[in-house]
């Protein structure tokens, strides 16, 4: 279990998810229609749902570029949020939102719930902690006061100044 205070600021708004989980009824037939989901009948589609949600990041490309890159939160920039959907115990890919109301866009990642989860176990997951998902996929977690930072697609770790 992960204190109060964790859950406070990794949590998604219950909106967002209600918001997001309605519109996903509208992805439905096209997530099907698309076999990287390895969704194959309609019945598997219509039982879609929203796994786990989060607060997602993507690199400030400004920061980055004019050197403000002191502090690892100076490089992030808010993107929305990320939820996994799955068809009964089986995952099926990620959507995003960025405003918290409509789903943006999806992709069949289907390794990212189990990535993830090992990169928690790996690095932990606390209120500091955020995840990217950008054109690199990565969860930052502080350990004895470093920001490190863990590529969920191969399994190396930087430490980022702060």
């Amino acid at each position: 279990m992960f204190p109060i205070a964790v859950l406070a600021a990794n949590e998604v708004p219950q909106e967002v998810e209600q918001s997001i989980e309605k519109d996903l009824g509208n992805f439905k037939d096209d997530i099907r229609k698309n076999t990287g989901f390895k969704i194959t009948t309609t019945k598997e589609a219509e039982n879609l749902t929203l796994d786990e949600g989060f607060k997602v990041y993507t690199v400030n490309s400004k920061a980055v570029r004019t050197g403000n890159t002191d502090r690892a939160n100076n490089i992030l920039k808010s993107k929305g949020y990320l939820f996994s959907i799955k068809s009964g115990q089986q995952n099926n890919g990620i959507v995003f939102s960025e405003d918290g109301k409509r789903i943006r866009s999806a992709y069949s990642d289907l390794e990212f719930p189990s990535q993830f989860e090992e990169a928690k176990k790996l690095i932990g997951y606390d209120e500091s902690s955020k995840l990217i998902y950008d054109e690199t996929v990565a969860l930052i977690s502080d350990i004895d006061g470093k920001k490190l930072w863990f590529l969920l697609e191969r399994a190396y770790t930087w430490t980022l100044s702060q």
